[in-house]
């Protein structure tokens, strides 16, 4: 009697785990069945770009489409991908460049697209791709010697400006080197200076630029940065007086002096500026004649100090009356 009753008990148990087993596959089927996912305008990822160099070609860009792919896998983890949509892409490996053909006349060629996603997900698989190639652009390698041109931009404080021909870019030349069509479109390799807050010797990025003015990118520099320096001068204006060194007769008059310019800029070290006189005068030898006379007189500064207008002599007229 107890072994048969041991016997029946057993079966149940047997039966119980059963129907849970079949249960539990209902539920998961119910309340986490297989889905399916779309994801847009998934980013394409070029990697080792560096292998075409070996060959004396160079990668400068690729179609401009649209990747679309389409994952399956049960509901729960379908939900996770979408949420992990930037962790997907799409990447071209340029080691694999030499397995296919290119096309006729050019260096460029399809190449596969491989979609990497993360791998933590079990039930995920990936159901199609909207595109299995893409077309990438490829040329020679040529180089290109640039001699850097600056701009300005900002300024400096009132009465401040730099000084002429004291700007040095170091280095003053940087090597290109990209594909053969790019490089032809070269127009200047420039940098900007920002002289607003006065500062200098800082790295400066060089920017490669077409006829239009756009932008070349793609080109591989020698130096990506440069360094600039320049020196800051102050400005001043000084007027200029007329000392007359002799006299004249006691029967003729000095009717009208007139100097030309009648001031002029100086520039130099600010503390030699500031010291110098607001007034700059100039020694005139008048005629001891009744008559109308232009003549001309050197200006004399010292060498810390520039004239503005690299003017180095001034006109003088006058009239002499009875």
């Amino acid at each position: 009697m107890k072994v048969a009753n041991k016997t029946k008990n057993e079966w149940w148990f047997f039966l119980s785990i059963f129907i849970a087993m079949v249960l539990w596959v209902i539920v998961i089927n119910v309340e986490n069945p297989t889905e399916n996912v779309t994801i847009r305008n998934i980013v394409i990822e070029i990697i080792n770009e560096d292998a075409l160099f070996v060959e004396h070609i160079m990668y400068y860009g690729m179609e401009e489409k649209d990747l679309t792919v389409r994952f399956s896998g049960s509901k729960l983890e379908v939900d996770k991908i979408r949420n992990l949509r930037d962790e997907i892409k799409g990447v071209v490996d340029l080691s694999e460049y030499e397995r296919y053909e290119a096309e006729e006349g050019t260096f460029n060629k399809y190449l596969p697209i491989e979609i990497d996603f993360p791998n933590s997900f079990k039930t995920v698989k990936l159901e199609s791709q909207s595109m299995d190639m893409i077309k990438v652009y490829v040329d020679e390698l040529a180089e290109s010697n640039q001699e850097i041109v600056y701009g300005i931009n900002g300024s400096l404080e009132k009465n401040y400006e730099i000084k002429n021909d004291s700007i040095k870019i170091l280095p003053s030349n940087i090597t290109l080197t990209g594909p053969k069509g790019l490089i032809r479109k070269v127009k200047e390799a420039r940098i900007i200076i920002d002289i607003t807050n006065r500062v200098d010797r800082m790295p400066i990025a060089v920017h490669i630029y077409d006829e239009r003015g756009e932008i070349v990118n793609n080109i591989k520099l020698s130096q990506e940065t440069v360094t600039v320096q320049y020196d800051i001068v102050k400005k001043k204006e000084v007027k200029l007086i007329a000392d007359i060194v002799n006299t004249i007769q006691e029967d003729l008059n000095l009717i009208d002096i007139k100097m030309e310019p009648s001031a002029i800029t100086i520039l130099g070290d600010e503390r030699v500026v500031d010291e110098f006189p607001n007034d700059l005068h100039v020694k005139v030898e008048i005629n001891n004649k009744e008559g109308k006379y232009n003549t001309k007189e050197k200006i004399s500064l010292p060498k810390e100090v520039v004239e503005l207008g690299n003017i180095d002599e001034i006109f003088i007229s006058y009239e002499i009356r009875r």
